[in-house]
């Protein structure tokens, strides 16, 4: 099918759209209303699926009748769909081929198959999803971007799958050209932090599987002490299981963040003491014994008072320090204040 003059220029017009969106934080949000625009749909996300574990991370719209809303990412991963992703016909064909021009559902197994699929059933039945077509974005370190237009009425036509074949190849482009951008200024940012706090800040960059590339040079020693780590391969176990946002130990020891931007970089640095002069004796004893995990009833027995003023003089340290709570006292050492 030949698509007509008119649908050229969309298509152009949609892939200006994309080049010219410079935050990538806001790709998503444009992407969706463009390919919306070419090809309608009830519902479109741009999805990044861990094509080993099935983890997907999405954002999208759904629609409402006529109106149209945002959709909150899910809260964590959706264990029905991780336990049944690779039943999916399009997930196959990225496994199986590498890459995912626009396909439909319907081009790779009858409806009736799909239909009758355990992730049919558990996952898209209750959104009365029947008509899918997707594209890829990017295949990376094995995540997989994928672009999916839903609908529960009429299957989507040659002329939806041409047009967007047409811009595939430039909505690649710009989103790889919005990724790098983002991705140099949040390095070039984390690397100028790290240099101004010394050794004790760290730089880390990731890939999207969570595999760690490039550690600021300058800080490795104080990471492998902060870590409980002798070589580099214990040391980037650690910072993966950091990412991951496993509760680890060693989170007593170290302030960190990271990064919404893609391959989320790490930004560490050493918790340090604070400005002290302004507690009285009594609040320092206690916070020492708070900052090492120690309950108000066992600071208590320790300091032969009773838990109410073990409180109330915790109220004071968080009030005079500017902490929220208890956990921003955690690891911090208070054994050489006077």
């Amino acid at each position: 099918m030949r698509l007509s003059a008119s649908d050229w220029q969309l298509a152009q017009q949609s892939a200006i759209q994309l080049y010219e969106t410079s935050d990538f934080s806001l790709f998503p949000k444009r992407l969706i209303d463009v390919v919306r625009h070419l090809v309608g749909g009830d519902s479109c996300w741009v999805n990044h699926i861990d094509m080993r574990s099935g983890k997907n991370e999405w954002s999208g719209t759904m629609q409402r009748g006529d109106a149209w809303r945002e959709a909150p990412d899910p809260p964590g991963i959706d264990a029905t769909f991780r336990r049944l992703f690779h039943q999916h016909p399009l997930i196959r064909a990225v496994e199986s081929d590498g890459w995912l021009k626009p396909t439909r559902v319907s081009d790779l197994v009858p409806t009736s198959v799909w239909t009758s699929s355990g992730l049919y059933r558990e996952f898209y039945r209750e959104d009365k999803v029947i008509r899918q077509l997707a594209f890829a974005l990017s295949l990376r370190s094995g995540v997989a971007v994928l672009v999916n237009i839903n609908r529960s009425g009429r299957d989507f036509s040659q002329r939806d799958v041409e047009i967007l074949s047409a811009v595939q190849s430039d909505f690649v482009k710009a989103y790889s050209l919005c990724r790098q951008t983002e991705q140099w200024k949040d390095r070039s940012a984390a690397i100028e932090w790290s240099r101004q706090g010394g050794a004790n800040r760290a730089a880390v960059f990731m890939h999207e599987d969570g595999r760690v590339y490039w550690i600021s040079p300058w800080s490795v020693d104080w990471l492998c002490r902060a870590l409980d780590q002798t070589d580099s391969c214990g040391l980037t176990n650690s910072l993966r299981e950091m990412a991951a946002g496993r509760d680890c130990e060693y989170r007593k020891k170290i302030r960190w963040r990271r990064s919404p931007a893609p391959g989320g970089t790490l930004w560490l640095e050493e918790k340090q003491l604070p400005e002290c002069a302004q507690l009285t004796k009594r609040e320092k004893e206690i916070a020492k014994w708070a900052a090492l995990g120690k309950l108000n009833c066992e600071i208590a027995v320790i300091l032969n008072i009773s838990p109410r003023t073990v409180q109330k003089h915790l109220e004071n340290v968080f009030r005079k320090l500017r902490l929220a709570s208890r956990h921003d006292i955690l690891g911090w050492d208070f054994s050489q204040v006077a």
